[in-house]
């Protein structure tokens, strides 16, 4: 499972960069395809970056303890 969440917030960046590129702009039909998947991908990404941090924050607090 964790394979999988990484391989979609990398493909999320992927997505976030080919927006931030001026050439995309001039294909309508793209900048749409890509906004609609990156959109569907925000939510999943933003609670496994969470998840990701409160994880790593726990494995911290462990070897405090």
């Amino acid at each position: 499972m964790k394979f999988n969440l990484d391989t979609l917030v990398e493909e999320f960046e992927s997505l976030e960069e080919q927006l931030s590129d001026p050439e995309i702009f001039k294909d309508q039909k793209k900048v749409k395809q890509v906004a609609t998947r990156k959109k569907s991908l925000e939510e999943s990404v933003e609670l496994y970056r969470e998840y990701k941090k409160i994880y790593e924050e726990y494995e911290d607090n462990k070897v405090m303890l």
